[in-house]
């Protein structure tokens, strides 16, 4: 019997080289074909944007019998009671009893949530407890194309921090920073430094526990990873 086939979408290319690390998956942003082992990693770009990547896997995973789709990747915490590196898992509760998951709903945002008075209005409106920029993307095609998708995220800023909207531009699609735009940026607005450093302090830790959070559902799907 063939061993289910797995594929982890991810947005940015930070979250992509983290779970390579962490669940021993090959590295390569582009890959120059399709990967024949039972887990596959994919980077999608911001708000899902390579459309290619993520809809030739969603063909792949068509026709692979009882294959899964997993969104992956760091999210914006809407729910007051949310730390930096919790998880978040859009899925039926129990999936991952290892864990202190919290389940329930990832809304997708199309731009940046970055004001806690933002943060506020939307928890308020939706009940979602994160907001990604993907998630609701993707899974509206694998839902027609009768793909599962399981939305796994773990917060990198709380539903009470702020974050620079003018960040985005600083990054490009696979939220890599500009050298040139973001030396600019510090120059003009040298407190943005410290901004960074905060990101890169949690992300880090949201990061950590997400590579945690992937491989214990990959195992309860019953794929053995190394």
């Amino acid at each position: 019997m063939n061993e289910r086939k797995i594929i982890i979408l991810t947005a940015l290319a930070i979250e992509h080289r983290s779970l390579s690390a962490s669940l021993r998956l090959p590295g390569k942003l582009d890959p120059s074909r399709p990967s024949s082992q039972s887990v596959e990693l994919l980077a999608i770009g911001l708000g899902a944007c390579r459309h290619h990547i993520w809809r030739d896997a969603l063909l792949r995973a068509q026709s692979a019998p009882g294959a899964v789709l997993i969104m992956a990747g760091l999210a914006g915490g809407l729910d007051p009671s949310l730390c930096v590196g919790d998880v978040v898992l859009d899925d039926e509760p129990g999936l991952c009893p290892e864990l202190p998951v919290r389940y329930g709903p990832i809304h997708t945002a199309d731009a940046l949530i970055s004001t806690p008075q933002q943060k506020a209005e939307l928890f308020e409106r939706t009940a979602a407890l994160a907001v990604d920029m993907e998630t609701s993307v993707v899974r509206a095609a694998a839902r027609e194309a009768g793909v599962p998708l399981i939305a796994i995220r773990t917060i990198s800023d709380t539903a009470g921090t702020a974050v620079n909207p003018d960040l985005i531009s600083l990054l490009d699609e696979m939220g890599r920073p500009r050298p040139a735009k973001l030396a600019m940026a510090i120059a003009r607005r040298p407190a943005l430094m410290g901004e960074l450093v905060r990101l890169g302090r949690d992300s880090r830790l949201a990061l950590k526990r997400l590579g945690e959070a992937v491989r214990l559902v990959i195992q309860r799907l019953g794929i053995m990873i190394c």
